[in-house]
């Protein structure tokens, strides 16, 4: 149960990556390329500690967690606004990826808030 702030990060689901890997392994065309599974925005970290705290938010619903201490480890997402992303700043585009995986693998990738909080209540479920 360590504190740290959410820092800015591009972001994949490893659901994308899966799909992706088995697209590409079906097709001739694809033998040699490389393909980059990734948001192309840095992410800022306000938005992952949104989609945690919703996470939070189902999960806490789901199983009726009332309890005061339940209630107060939502309290403990929170998120570094100082950061400014470095050479690449928050918000601006670091890798162009979506087009190509679309056109060639037929990938989308999903949103990153649903990745997000997905892997929130995929961690609070296994506290269940």
């Amino acid at each position: 149960h360590g504190e740290s702030s959410v820092q800015s990060r591009l972001c994949v689901d490893v659901r994308d990556v899966a799909a992706a890997h088995v697209a590409a392994s079906l097709r001739r065309d694809t033998v040699g390329n490389r393909y980059v599974c990734s948001t192309e925005r840095r992410i800022p970290s306000s938005d992952t500690a949104k989609s945690l705290v919703r996470a939070w938010e189902l999960h806490r619903n789901g199983n009726n967690c009332d309890d005061a201490n339940a209630n107060a480890d939502i309290n403990r997402i929170h998120c570094d606004t100082a950061f400014d992303g470095g050479a690449v700043a928050i918000g601006d585009v670091e890798v162009l990826a979506a087009e190509r995986l679309k056109n060639d693998l037929g990938i989308v990738c999903r949103p990153v808030e649903d990745t997000m909080t997905d892997m929130g209540l995929a961690l609070l479920s296994m506290n269940d």
